[in-house]
């Protein structure tokens, strides 16, 4: 069956003409086919069968459904559903959506004009009348009217191109007849005048461009549109713009696409999927150097053909030493090459934009707009509605284009790594070095074929010119392009600079100010002393330059940008100007840090009043206050280095309010750097120092370098002692007793611990008391006073719970479990390392999270749970490498191995627990030494090994005894040894221990 309503309403079965007579049916019908295979309403229907009425009612709108139903082909072809009743029909079984189908591939992009017109007439030949010829209703005229506006619509291409093509001769009747019908349509009169005017009637076609006029201006009071005065301009003088009777040149303008292009295969499939999708116009941005121009050459060069009409270039120059190009002179040079007199251009901007749609829209030409610099440089090029593209490069993101005139936009940015390597590899074989080459160019093509041309003349090591990249004084001079305007790097950020306003370009000097990787809007207010409102609205305009980059809510730049960026505060800003800069930062980044502690941890938060009153905290969580200082620790360690070098003081008090943040968090490099900065600077307050310096030991513990740790620890504390601070030299005398116990000196360890709880009571200072007397307890616990210990544990647990000292708290949770495995009361090691668990997830307490993971490792083994603890393990070791925990590494190995050890794997496990030996040496960890040579003994008595295994335990005694160590642990060494000595001297053989004893913790 099929349906017609391209004229009077036809249905056809077979054919049989089966068009229903009555009104009411007829009426039901077409608004069932104008909602064709769409559901349609009973009150719809209803209101189109009896306007504004309703006197059918349900009950009659059914039965004239149903005598409808009657004459369809089948039963489903109308169906009833909760949203109404749906007419279906198939494409070609309805001739308006036939057309539709034809004049959508009529139309489609770059089809070539001997298969567009075909099907245009194929989609024409459908229309035997007016759409809905004589039915009335809203829907039905609605309907009517976008059918007849995309029959015309298609008329005026198809037109356009014949006209094009010189086939005047063969349309000119039809569209005068055309055009007669619709006396106000612009485009349609134009196509006549262009007509007459080609097949030599130039009279007849300025005569009915002046009818055109006349009847605008009687009918709507209106001027001709600029098209329509485009058109007037071909013929006035009464010259051929385009020869009728020669072919239109066909310019060649592209440069030639970059040779040894590379990559980017992602970002020519997205503008061919633009410029494929109906967009006439498709804009390129990226920073300077990111390819802009070789990307739309390339694409350019591949789609040729597409294109035969000619290929027009024009570097716009927004972006150049060079004064830019207006939008007018660039389309009079078009023009001119298309072939228009120079006389026949039109002298305003409107009119010669105008005249280039037109041509446009006439012929299959590809427009490259090289280098735009603002808005108003391209629209004034947008092309017509026909099937020529603009191709537009600009640094600016250019948001008004894209939003307003609905240009799609690719964004640009570095090449992969691997296309920058193959693009880096193209003179040398020696890939080494070239990922971290590439990595400092920014992964910009400029920048990186400026290296090749270094690499290529073999002059200089790769190694050298890595070196000179790496420092950011020489990193622009080595991709200079021999002082090239053009093509150095520093030339070409330069006039992104230059396109600034004043305003914000000093912003992007400050910016310079700033030896951090990235930054926000806050961070930038304070080194340009502005308020946020304008920092924000500044980093947006950098950012539509790519002059910064976005990055996770924050700001970045490439390391070739941020070099540009640092040389500009160097030459535009004075030493003391970048001096207050940064000390503005410092006092910002100081007063937030202090705000954060406030917030992660209340009740011992080091809060200044002076720094931090009037102030609101931005962060509602701990979790927002830990992530600051995680996402800003890089950056305030570039900053300390940076306030080192200009003498600029504040270090002290940045250090105290940033690293009680990072060193819970296990971020311990970046704080052990950011106090060595402060207790190095010369500019800081020598009285605050030496306390600095004790908390820098403790760090320096930390990450396996004890010795420092003492020598550090030992000279504060002489000038801690001159100054008779009880509080502070409590504090060191403390962080001693650790190094101490580390170094196995527990009974010196003892004394230290009792020296300093005997200082704070003496200064009445009790923050650090849990800590004191947790270690205290630990070291007695190990001295084999295990119920004195014990007694100070649990005191020390108390008052960290009570006063929310919570890493405090997890380091006493470690000890606790350590010694409640050691002693087989496993139901308190679960307590302790559930809490322990618990609270570091909480808190983020990164740093104890290996040994949160340790404990959940052994005890899941207690339970038979070996694939739990394995993974429990190598995530604990996998934090603790990279954290660089030196201490806990070892021991984490140990764990693994033992997991080994219970599945039978003793050979895995000896070669686990080796090279954790090997590690604890190194670390001087003296405990984990001991265990380790404990952990052996037993693993090469699985092993069949007794000698081996005697000669590791004879060891783990002997250190155990060196640092005074007291327990089930050194007495099963002990015990081993002497069981293994007996049976090698001939005494009774003892039992073989047992890889895994029932009952009993795998770290026996």
């Amino acid at each position: 069956m099929r349906f017609g309503v391209l004229g009077p309403l036809q249905v056809l079965d077979g054919e049989t003409e089966v068009t229903p007579s009555g009104r009411l049916q007829r009426t039901l019908l077409a608004h069932l086919l104008a909602h064709v295979n769409r559901p349609v309403t009973a009150g719809v229907l209803a209101d189109a069968a009896w306007p504004g009425l309703r006197e059918g009612g349900p009950g009659r709108l059914q039965v004239h459904l149903h005598r409808l139903r009657k004459l369809l082909d089948t039963a489903d072809r109308l169906t009833h559903g909760p949203d109404g009743y749906v007419l279906h029909a198939e494409t070609d079984e309805f001739d308006a959506t036939l057309f539709e189908s034809l004049r959508n591939q009529a139309l489609a992009p770059g089809l070539d004009h001997t298969r567009m017109i075909p099907l245009a007439h194929a989609a024409q030949a459908l229309w035997r009348g007016e759409a809905y010829e004589g039915l009335d209703g809203d829907a039905v005229r609605a309907e009517a009217w976008r059918l007849t506006e995309l029959d015309l619509e298609l008329l005026e291409v198809r037109y356009t191109v014949e006209l094009g093509h010189h086939n005047h001769a063969a349309v000119l009747s039809d569209l005068a007849a055309l055009a007669a019908g619709h006396p106000l349509r612009e485009r349609l009169q134009g196509l006549l005048i262009t007509g007459l005017y080609r097949a030599g009637r130039q009279a007849d076609a300025l005569e009915h461009y002046r009818r055109t006029h006349r009847a605008l201006a009687e009918e709507l009071g209106v001027e001709p549109g600029p098209e329509l005065r485009g058109v007037h301009a071909l013929v006035l003088s009464g010259e051929a713009a385009v020869a009728p009777s020669s072919a239109p040149p066909r310019p060649n303008q592209l440069r030639p696409a970059v040779t040894g292009f590379v990559g980017r295969r992602a970002e020519l499939s997205a503008l061919h999927h633009a410029l494929g999708s109906g967009a006439r116009t498709a804009l390129i941005a990226g920073p300077a150097g990111a390819g802009k121009t070789s990307l739309a050459l390339q694409w350019a060069h591949e789609h040729r053909e597409v294109y035969p009409d000619g290929q027009l270039y024009a570097d716009l120059g927004g972006f150049s030493a060079r004064p830019p190009l207006t939008a007018g002179a660039v389309i009079t040079s078009w023009l001119l090459a298309l072939g228009v007199s120079n006389e026949l251009i039109p002298r305003d901007l409107d009119g010669r934009s105008a005249l280039l749609r037109s041509l446009t829209v006439e012929r299959r030409l590809l427009l490259v707009a090289d280098n735009a610099g603002e808005p108003d440089q391209v629209r004034p090029l947008l092309p017509g509605d026909g099937t020529s593209v603009l191709l537009v490069t600009s640094r600016h993101a250019l948001p008004g284009l894209v939003g307003r005139d609905g240009v799609p936009r690719v964004d640009l940015g570095g090449l992969t790594e691997a296309d920058a390597v193959s693009l880096l590899a193209t003179h040398t074989q020696d890939r080494e070095l070239l990922p971290a080459l590439a990595g400092r160019c920014g992964y910009l093509p400029l920048a990186l074929r400026l290296l090749v041309e270094q690499i290529g003349t073999g002059t200089q090591p790769m190694a050298q010119l890595l070196a000179e990249l790496d420092d950011h004084r020489t990193r622009l001079d080595l991709l200079d392009a021999a002082g090239d305007p053009d093509a150095g790097i520093r030339s070409v950020l330069s006039w992104s600079y230059e396109s600034l306003t004043q305003p914000d370009r000093r912003l992007l000097q400050h910016l310079g100010v700033h030896a951090g990787a990235d930054l926000d809007a806050a961070d930038l207010a304070a080194l340009a002393d502005v308020d946020g409102a304008t920092a924000r609205r500044g980093l947006e305009t950098l950012r539509r330059v790519h002059l910064v980059e976005p990055a996770d809510g924050r700001y970045t730049q490439h390391d070739l940008l941020a070099a540009y960026t640092r040389e500009l505060a160097e030459h535009e800003l004075s030493h003391d100007a970048r001096r207050e800069s940064l000390s503005r930062l410092i006092r910002h980044l100081t007063r937030t840090g202090f705000l954060a502690c406030d917030t992660w941890a209340p009740t011992r938060a080091p809060h200044r009043a002076a720094v931090t009153d009037g102030y609101e905290s931005p962060f509602t969580t701990p979790a927002l206050a830990a992530s600051w200082a995680v996402r800003q620790r890089s950056n305030v360690v570039a900053l300390a280095r940076a306030a080192r070098t200009l003498g600029v003081p504040g270090l002290v008090d940045l250090a105290q309010a940033v690293a009680p943040l990072l060193h819970p968090q296990g971020y311990l490099h970046e704080a052990v750097e950011l106090l060595t900065q402060t207790v190095e600077s010369s500019a800081e307050d020598p009285d605050r120092i030496p306390i600095m310096e004790v908390s820098l030991g403790a760090l320096l513990d930390d990450v396996g370098r004890v010795d420092d740790a003492v020598r550090r620890t030992e000279n504060a504390l002489i000038a801690l002692r001159s100054e008779g601070s009880p509080d502070r030299q409590a504090v060191a005398v403390c962080n001693l007793g650790s190094y101490e116990s580390e170094l196995g000196h527990c009974s010196r360890a003892e004394d230290l611990y009792r020296e300093a709880l005997a200082l704070f009571d003496e200064s009445g200072h009790t923050r650090h008391r849990p800590h004191v007397l947790g270690q205290l307890g630990a070291t007695v616990m190990g001295l084999g006073r295990i119920a004195d210990g014990h007694a100070l544990m649990m005191e020390a647990t108390a008052m960290a719970r009570t006063e929310r000292q919570d890493d405090e708290l997890a380091t006493m949770l470690d000890q606790l479990a350590e010694y409640a495995v050691e002693w087989l009361d496993l139901a308190s090691a679960r307590r302790y390392a559930d809490e322990l668990h618990t609270l570091v997830c909480d808190r983020q307490l990164r740093r104890t999270e290996p040994a949160a993971l340790c404990w959940q490792s052994i005890l899941a083994a207690e339970d038979g749970d070996l694939d739990a603890a394995e993974r429990y393990v190598e995530r604990g070791l996998s934090l603790a490498r990279e954290i660089q925990l030196t201490g806990s590494v070892p021991r984490m190995i140990n764990v693994r191995g033992m997991v080994d050890a219970r599945r039978g794997d003793h050979g895995t496990a000896l070669a686990r627990h080796q090279e954790a030996l090997a590690l604890a040496a190194r670390a001087r960890t003296l405990p984990e030494h001991a265990h380790g040579h404990r952990h052996l003994g037993r693993t090469y008595e699985a092993l069949g090994d007794p000698r081996a295994a005697a000669r590791h335990y004879a060891r783990a005694v002997q250190q155990y005894a060196a640092y005074e160590r007291v327990g089930r642990y050194p007495d099963l060494a002990a015990a081993r040894l002497a069981a293994l000595t007996a049976a090698a001297v001939g005494g009774p053989t003892p039992e073989r221990v047992p890889a895994r004893s029932a009952g009993r913790t795998s770290t026996s």
